[in-house]
């Protein structure tokens, strides 16, 4: 299945060429990145050639590694959950997602810069659902010895969470750039606390011994120079 979708790319990206059209980039990428670095690497490849045709996918990494395997993207930003997938797969390591408490603007505690565990513990929250992410914030509580939340909406949807913080004085932990928006327009805020958490790390995902197309390989490049990594740090 993977050959074929590579046939069918190389295909497409030689009469592309042909064309004078720029060829394809399939980019596929969990949600953090895609709100950021990914639309950096978009402006990156189109300021070299704006005929590149990019077509990015917002996915699990379980689903997105899955479609790189069968050749059905080019490169990945997410991470390798799969170890028998790992062999396969070169990992060049970006960073993990710093988390921060995001509330309403005008939120009391925005003027406590002396906040702790023991306080937050008992606020309104808006949690993930059961996954790595839920476990590591419970596991912020539950090591300082402190009950766990009560109030709790559960949601990871961001079309609903930054209603759900401007009508209350509940808070989420959230990695900023997913509410950049909405922070950057004054709508909400940061609290002055670490939580001291991160997500695990994610990175630029490519397929051992595949040779890309031109348009691929710019991308790929693109998504480098986005994160910051001047050179490849592949995993094998």
């Amino acid at each position: 299945m993977a050959a074929l979708a590579e046939m069918d790319a190389a295909h497409q990206e030689v009469m592309q060429g042909l064309a004078g059209a720029g060829g394809c980039a399939r980019v596929g990428s969990v949600l953090t990145p895609s709100i950021a670095l990914v639309p950096r690497a978009v402006r990156l490849i189109k300021a070299l050639n704006p005929l590149v045709h990019v077509t990015v996918s917002v996915d699990t990494s379980k689903v997105l590694v899955e479609q790189l395997r069968a050749g059905e993207l080019d490169v990945v930003v997410g991470r390798i959950l799969d170890t028998d997938a790992a062999v396969e797969l070169n990992f060049e390591p970006v960073d993990g997602e710093p988390h921060s408490l995001i509330v309403r603007t005008g939120h009391p505690w925005l003027t406590r810069p002396d906040l702790t565990f023991a306080d937050i513990v008992g606020a309104a929250w808006i949690l993930p659902s059961a996954g790595r992410l839920r476990e590591q914030l419970m596991a912020l509580f539950i090591t300082r010895g402190l009950d766990l939340p009560e109030d709790v909406v559960e949601t990871s949807a961001l079309s609903t969470i930054p209603r759900l913080l401007a009508d209350s004085d509940r808070v989420v932990a959230l990695p900023p750039d997913l509410v950049r928006a909405q922070l950057d327009a004054g709508e909400l805020a940061v609290l002055p606390m670490d939580l001291g958490l991160r997500a695990d790390v994610y990175g630029i995902v490519t397929r051992k011994r595949h040779h890309l197309a031109p348009s691929a390989s710019a991308m790929l490049n693109a998504l480098r120079e986005a994160a910051g990594l001047n050179s490849p740090t592949l995993r094998r």
